[in-house]
């Protein structure tokens, strides 16, 4: 007994000198715990804007395409876009694309000849009309004009609320398509065809994120009432992100570029010509192009993205005023640009949306 009591008090003995040897954590220790727990999370947390923008990016990559397609196939199977009877629709817009281009004596048409940015003149599909039975004007849609500009009997509109995707009761839309024509062969003698295959470049992308809607009002109740646009511009042409068409806001369309000239990136003499120069740019064109990830499409119907942008000194061509494209310039784009080899007449121009788009493709429309 008296051995087990012995044994007893060693072990407590022991256990008080262990004791005595262990301490807490000391104030700057704490501290310094708290400041590395905060520099890892805050590393954490910046990984998650650059998450969320790729899980967009793929989704744009997926969705946009899909979009792009069924945008295709309304175009192509629009039974009033396809009218036989020439008065209307692809017919008629290639007709008078076609005189057009007779009228500048073979000269190729470009972007600028049947888009203009503000949407108020010439062959520009994208407007209103007002007056119209039956007909609400809804900011951006396209409105193909048959004899005349005020033909409105034979004009075909494809309203706005109509090519929101994805479409469906109770389904809120993230995109919305949009398709700008040009010849996709001018004519260069004098057997003028009355018609030419349409090149058509279509356009998905994301709508404003921030349009306000009223109580139990969706997105495409909201457009079709004419008072917001799914994309929309201010005066000055920058995007607004809301929808909004207050102070001269507008339906976003499209910019028309002339480029000025091609260069192969600084430094890189055997490269391809890869880098484009605008120096006739606007403030909201070269913000709007130069976005990396960008996609534009020349008038000869190539499809280029945005890869770079030049930061370079010493460099021959304006770096403020630049892109870095890919895929490179094909060699008979270079040929024809200012300063990039060759001084041929020929215009190149390039089409730039002032919002990413989610896809862009270039269908041809044949008769």
């Amino acid at each position: 007994m008296s051995r087990t009591m012995d044994n007893v008090n060693d072990n407590v003995k022991d256990h008080v000198r262990l004791g005595s040897t262990l301490r807490g954590f000391t104030l700057i220790e704490i501290l310094l715990g708290v400041l590395i727990l905060g520099l890892g999370l805050l590393g954490l947390a910046s990984v998650f804007p650059l998450v969320v923008k790729q899980q967009r990016e793929s989704q744009d990559v997926v969705l946009g395409a899909s979009a792009g397609k069924g945008a295709e196939s309304v175009l192509r199977g629009h039974f009033t876009l396809n009218d036989p009877s020439g008065t209307k629709g692809w017919a008629r817009l290639s007709n008078r694309l076609v005189l057009k281009a007779n009228q500048q004596k073979g000269t190729p048409l470009v972007w600028s000849n049947v888009l203009n940015a503000d949407g108020s003149s010439g062959l520009n599909i994208y407007g209103s009309i007002t007056g119209t039975p039956g007909y609400t004007p809804e900011p951006g849609s396209m409105v193909f004009w048959g004899q005349a500009v005020s033909d409105v009997t034979n004009a075909v509109i494809i309203r706005t609320s109509d090519r929101l995707l994805p479409q469906g009761p109770g389904v809120t839309p993230q995109y919305v398509w949009d398709a700008v024509p040009l010849l996709a062969r001018t004519p260069v003698n004098d057997q003028v065809p009355e018609f030419a295959p349409l090149r058509v470049a279509v356009f998905v992308r994301r709508i404003d994120p921030g349009i306000r809607l009223g109580a139990n009002q969706t997105v495409q109740e909201a457009i079709a009432g004419g008072g917001v646009a799914a994309i929309a511009l201010d005066r000055n042409f920058f995007p607004t992100f809301d929808g909004s068409l207050k102070d001269g806001g507008r339906y976003a369309t499209f910019f028309a570029l002339k480029a000025s000239r091609a260069a192969k990136r600084y430094g890189l003499e055997d490269a391809p010509y890869t880098v484009v120069e605008f120096n006739n740019a606007s403030d909201a064109e070269s913000t709007a192009l130069r976005q990396a990830g960008q996609q534009i499409v020349d008038s000869e119907g190539n499809i280029y993205t945005v890869a770079a942008i030049p930061s370079e000194t010493g460099a021959s061509y304006n770096v403020q005023k630049s892109v870095v494209i890919t895929p490179p310039l094909p060699t008979e784009i270079v040929r024809v640009l200012p300063g990039g080899g060759g001084t041929s007449a020929k215009t190149v121009e390039f089409l730039v949306s002032p919002v990413l788009p989610a896809s862009v493709d270039v269908i041809v429309i044949r008769r």
